[in-house]
This record gives structure tokens, sequence and C-alpha cells, in this order.
């Protein structure tokens, strides 16, 4: 039981970063700042750090 709720845990944690990083690719990438690549593989980096 203690195994299922870590694990509901950590997905819920993924999910949320994943859609906070996001909002920031979309700033940068929207503003001209970075091309979409560039804003796509820096999205990817601090998502998997």
């Amino acid at each position: 039981m203690e195994l299922a709720r870590i694990a509901v845990a950590l997905f819920l944690a993924l999910n949320n970063g994943a859609n906070d990083n996001f909002k920031g690719f979309a700033t940068v990438w929207g503003s001209d700042t970075l091309s979409y690549r560039q804003a796509l593989v820096l999205a990817t980096l601090a998502t998997t750090k």
C-alpha cells in the first residue's frame, strides 16, 4: 500500500513539473527569445534533471 502511495505521488509530481515547464517553453518560444528547437531542448533538459 505504501509503495502505491509513493508511485502516485511521483506520478503527480512529474506531471505537475512538466506542466510548469511547458509554461516556460511557451514563453521563450512565443517571445522569439529562442527558436522552437532550442526551447524544446531547454524544456527537455529541465524536465529530465
